[in-house]
């Protein structure tokens, strides 16, 4: 018997209590024709200068996938995390996980935007999520891109999936994000 999947998802609130991860196992499994475990390695508030902090452990546990999200926090006003420190955080997360294990597959993933209050909290999002197609590009690994996903909802549908600003319904995130995580692993690993 094969060993399990496992894939570290290291991130946000929208990781640690986004239901895309917890539901990631069962609607990979039959995809891939393997178990999956998932390993979390995210916060609330978190943003990639405290993803510095915890990237050896998670290399540590030598996962064969991570995912990485840190935009929405990166971004927010009151975290002064500039762009330019973002991508130079974001290339030292993947080199340390890539340095540890240098087969594993490694993401990058854009999120929910933000709405409201959040949203003024957030004004350059849209360019830190920019910055991931580039580095994903660069770096030369994956991109789990929810952004189109997330752009098609009406405004009405976005309120609704979005009640606090931010962090997506639990319906939202396993129809949009979830989804999303599956076609492009499952597409991934196919071949």
């Amino acid at each position: 018997m094969r060993k399990p999947l496992v894939i570290a998802a290291l991130g946000t609130s929208l990781t640690a209590r986004g239901a895309w991860l917890e539901g990631l196992p069962d609607a990979l499994e039959p995809r891939v024709r393997r178990r999956v475990r998932t390993l979390q390695f995210a916060r609330v508030g978190a943003t990639s200068r405290w993803a510095l902090t915890v990237v050896d452990d998670a290399a540590g546990v030598r996962p064969d996938i991570a995912i990485i999200e840190f935009a929405t926090n990166n971004t927010a006003l009151h975290r002064r995390v500039s762009l330019a420190e973002s991508g130079a955080n974001l290339t030292a997360i993947i080199r340390r996980l890539r340095s540890a294990n240098e087969n594993i597959r490694l993401y990058l993933m854009t999120m929910s935007p933000a709405i409201g209050l959040r949203g003024r909290l957030r004004p350059r999002l849209g360019r830190y999520y920019d910055l991931y197609p580039s580095l994903a590009a660069r770096e030369q690994i994956g991109l789990i891109d929810n952004r189109p996903d997330w752009a098609a909802l009406p405004p009405s549908a976005l309120a609704r999936a979005l009640p606090d600003g931010a962090h997506p319904t639990a319906e939202y995130s396993v129809s949009i994000t979830l989804a999303q995580v599956v076609r492009v692993l499952a597409r991934d690993l196919e071949t």
